[in-house]
């Protein structure tokens, strides 16, 4: 097994390769991306600037929409727009009956520190279980069912609204997965909607696989250098706040707990918000042999200069000494979904969400991320 000599990544990995001196293309990628990030974070913030400035002169009801899951990201999004530059914000949470007690306490802790208004879309867990059932048959997973009904929620707010900016906590820089192929599939509406359809739930949920408006329009606007201070004009543009001011999360963390009181959770796993959350880091251990649910995270953090490849990789070996044991929380899910181990164990390995993907999609990803991310 070869082992990528500046993270941990493995060669069972999808999509990897490694260059002469044992480093892989994903880290390679991300050099590429951010080596110039201090030449360049001063023309990145006055992007930032420029695009909530225009945003303002619009003088809608609110400047911009900021998805709240109560996590670290988006609380730190929510403080940053409305506390340091003091943006009329409406807040969106998507519930889907699986959110953290700890997760709903910060996001009203925001809330009440920054004096934002919240919209929320809350799904009733039975109802929530019934898709992500039907997901993880057809596709081996649920995470891309619950990140269309955020988009849903995202959607349907901004048009209600007319909303002309959208920020997320989000960023290239800390997107461990995003780039890596059969990790992250499609949560687009129309794989949504190829994945329900010929099933039992398809009219129940069909509004979801509607797309309301573009909000990924404003990759349409990268690619073609469309300004977006144009575009927002007509169709909101979403963007990743950490595209254009990164800060490590330890800072972020000090931050929004000193002003606005959020609290970490004793687990320091990356998703706390949602209580499935460790879940689908198991499901990639199932699916890919000499990883852990904690690998592709950690050689995150190596990139970032937030861990030592040495730690990263005890972290592993200490896993693998427990025997790979599944989270407790599976035990919710499959209660719910009357859905046995083995069951489970079996789609994760043999479903193909690829082909509800559409051919122009799959080609307009592979464009898209052949200019996003600099190979």
């Amino acid at each position: 097994m070869q082992r990528c000599s500046r993270c941990i990544l493995v060669d069972s990995v999808p999509g990897i390769s490694f260059c002469e001196n044992g480093v892989c293309n994903y880290c390679v990628q991300y050099e590429n991306s951010f080596r110039n990030w201090d030449q360049i974070k001063e023309k990145k913030k006055k992007d930032f600037e420029k695009l909530i400035e225009s945003a303002r002169k619009l003088k809608r009801n609110y400047d911009c929409l900021v998805p709240l899951s109560g996590g670290k990201d988006s609380t730190y999004v929510l403080y940053l727009c409305s506390k340091e530059y003091n943006l009329r914000c409406l807040a969106v949470t998507f519930d889907n009956g699986y959110m953290s007690d700890r997760a709903k306490e910060n996001i009203n802790r925001g809330l009440e520190a920054t004096h934002t208004d919240h919209f929320v879309f809350k799904m009733d867990r039975k109802s929530t279980a019934e898709l992500f059932g039907t997901f993880i048959k057809k596709t081996g997973g649920f995470c891309n069912a619950c990140m269309r009904s955020i988009n849903f929620t995202i959607e349907t707010a901004a048009k209600r609204f007319s909303i002309p900016l959208i920020i997320k906590g989000s960023g290239k820089r800390v997107q461990y997965v995003s780039q890596i192929p059969g990790i992250t599939n499609s949560n687009s509406s129309y794989f949504f909607k190829r994945v329900i359809s010929q099933s039992k739930i398809k009219d129940r949920f069909s509004e979801i696989g509607s797309e309301k408006i573009g909000v990924e329009f404003y990759k349409i606007s990268y690619l073609l250098r469309i300004s977006r201070t144009f575009l927002m004009r007509y169709f909101p543009q979403s963007i990743g706040v950490y595209d254009y001011i990164y800060k490590p999360y330890n800072e972020i963390m000090e931050i929004i707990q000193d002003e606005v009181g959020w609290k970490r959770p004793e687990d320091t796993h990356e998703h706390f918000d949602c209580l499935l959350h460790s879940i689908p880091f198991y499901r990639d251990t199932l699916k890919i042999g000499g990883i852990t649910p904690r690998t592709f995270h950690n050689c995150g953090l190596i990139r970032q200069g937030l861990m030592s490849r040495e730690e990263a990789l005890r972290n592993d070996e200490e896993y693998f000494r427990s025997h790979n044991q599944k989270p407790d929380e599976l035990e919710i899910l499959l209660h719910d979904l009357k859905m046995k181990q083995d069951e489970f164990t079996q789609f994760i390995r043999f479903s193909d969400p690829g082909k509800f993907v559409p051919r122009f999609e799959r080609l307009a990803k592979k464009f898209y991320r052949k200019v996003y991310y600099k190979k």
